[in-house]
């Protein structure tokens, strides 16, 4: 998978088939899309391109409750879970505050249409972009007729009941981590380092449960301790590797 920081350093993707989110978690109901957005691609004899935004949207647009956010993944996991995926080519759009305050119609033309040229964008049944978040399927569709460009709306996935980060988010402070696995499509993960025999997660906005787990590192599985950012491991192994999974059995 091919990474690009922001839209001006994409190369020409003939044909590619384009989708755009948050994708926080690369969970069940993503993973849908993107099913949707490789076999569109095949149809068009072009490449997947995911569209995200790095910070994620939330920790630049506040909260109305005012809470901290915090996410399922960083962006080096986000990365690591699209690229097992089959996406293609990743670009990481910079969510800046001039960003925040585009137009739906703008960030199409300008950043959609002007840099992707996509002969297809896939979209989830119920996603909206752009300021006011106002850029619906019905709007989009307008845009991308002007422009020849084909619209694959995706159904909501709900096999057995809603998928969404809000939801898994939640299951994870629960640490109700085997219905949080189900729903996400794997074992939830993060990416830590060992110092001095703890675990650091640099990244400060990494959703962590609270309490005991057992996790897997490198092939050896062992019990860790979380408080608050903590991570103690209850072994006289000092743990190795630098990414951790929940193990949901």
């Amino acid at each position: 998978m091919r990474v690009f920081l922001g839209f001006d350093n994409v190369p020409a993707i003939p044909n590619a088939a384009v989708t755009t989110g948050s994708f926080d978690g690369v969970h069940t109901g993503h993973r849908a899309i993107i099913d949707t957005l490789k076999a569109t691609a095949r149809k068009t004899g072009g490449q997947s391109v995911v569209v995200t935004f790095d910070p994620h949207p939330r920790k630049v647009v506040p909260s109305p409750d005012g809470k901290r956010v915090e996410l399922l993944n960083t962006l080096e996991e986000k990365k690591l879970l699209l690229e097992s995926c089959g996406v293609d080519n990743l670009v990481v759009a910079p969510f800046t505050d001039a960003l925040r305050q585009m137009p739906h119609d703008r960030f199409f033309e300008e950043c959609m249409i002007g840099r992707l040229h996509p002969a297809a964008l896939v979209i989830g049944y119920d996603h909206r972009f752009g300021h006011g978040r106002q850029g619906g399927f019905e709007a989009l569709g307008t845009l991308a007729a002007a422009h020849g460009v084909e619209m694959v709306r995706v159904p909501e996935y709900n096999p057995e009941g809603k998928v969404s980060s809000t939801i898994i988010r939640e299951l994870i402070r629960r640490g109700e981590m085997k219905k949080a696995a189900e729903a996400l499509g794997y074992d939830y993960f993060f990416i830590g380092r060992p110092q001095g025999g703890a675990i650091e997660v640099p990244d400060p906005d990494k959703l962590l449960p609270q309490g005991r787990y057992e996790i897997a590192g490198e092939g050896v599985c062992f019990f860790v301790d979380i408080a608050g950012r903590s991570i103690t491991p209850q072994t006289p192994v000092p743990p190795i590797g630098t990414v951790f999974t929940f193990l949901s059995r």
